[in-house]
């Protein structure tokens, strides 16, 4: 099944901020010197920000990379070039 660029877009952005929630919920519970709880939740939120990660940020990467973007990481114009002579 296909997603829409946007669907996909709102679909991070809703795990964002789930994230955002779980972490602060976290925060709290190590303020309360609950730390099995804190480190759970804690857990939880790194795996779900690596499937995130993986799921939608990485493939709209290689994407852009592989489509020549200028300047993008590892591109030797811009990198062995001095700003005058690539200006």
């Amino acid at each position: 099944m296909a997603f829409d660029v946007k669907n996909l877009a709102m679909i991070n952005l809703t795990i964002q901020i789930f994230l955002v929630i779980l972490l602060s919920y976290a925060a709290f519970l190590a303020k309360k010197l609950d730390l099995q709880k804190h480190c759970k939740i804690i857990r939880i939120a790194v795996l779900l920000q690596i499937a995130a990660i993986g799921v939608v940020m990485l493939p709209s990467m290689l994407g852009y990379i592989e489509n020549g973007a200028p300047g993008v990481l590892f591109n030797t114009e811009i990198l062995f070039t001095t700003p005058w002579e690539y200006w």
